[in-house]
Parts: C-alpha cells; structure tokens; sequence
C-alpha cells in the first residue's frame, strides 16, 4: 500500500462515478491535478486553476502507478492528458443534483 508522503507532488488522474440510491449510473467525470494534502484523513488534489483543493478519500489501496506508455485522454474533449503518475477511481452514491454537485465541484469531503 502507498503511504502518503509517496503521493504528495504527484499528479493523479481520477476517474469518479455517481450512483443513484436505486444502482443506476448518473454521472461520470474525470478529475486531473497534483496531489498536494495525503493524510490518514483525507487527500487534497490541486487542479490547475482552481483555488479549492478537490477532496478525495484516503483510501491510499486504490491508487496505482499509471503505465508510462498509455495516454491518457481527457473524456470531456477526446485530448490527451499531460503524463500522470498515478490513476484512481471511485463510485459515489449521490442522494439528489445537489450532492452530485458537491461532489463534482469540491470531491469527497471529510465530514
């Protein structure tokens, strides 16, 4: 299992789906940046031009090295990304349009 310190400055892709409370896919997104908090709390990603760090989990089994020899693509446009070092996804139950984008805006947050 990576420990947090490996993480911090590494840039991470991760790819996040929403489920409804009935199973059913709502919403699929990707979000890109450099990891700049990992703790046994939380991990806060930088993403270019943001000033929120975006929350994920610290599920820190979750990420794997990505293959230096894959591109990346960016769903949304179909372009490559920048190398990254790491990829991670996740699924996230969403109750209602307001937490699926809390989610989307500001990731996961450690209540």
């Amino acid at each position: 299992m990576l420990e947090p310190d490996a993480l911090r400055g590494k840039t991470v892709l991760v790819d996040v789906t929403c489920i409804s409370p009935a199973g059913k896919e709502i919403d699929q997104f990707q979000v890109v940046g450099v990891i700049e908090l990992a703790s046994e709390r939380s991990i806060g990603i930088r993403r270019k031009g943001m000033t929120e760090l975006y929350g994920l989990p610290p599920l820190f089994h979750r990420f794997r090295a990505a293959d230096p020899d894959e591109t990346y693509i960016w769903r949304r446009t179909g372009e490559a990304l920048e190398p990254v070092d790491f990829v991670v996804d996740f699924s996230v139950s969403v109750g209602d349009a307001e937490m699926m984008l809390m989610v989307r805006s500001l990731g996961f947050q450690n209540a």
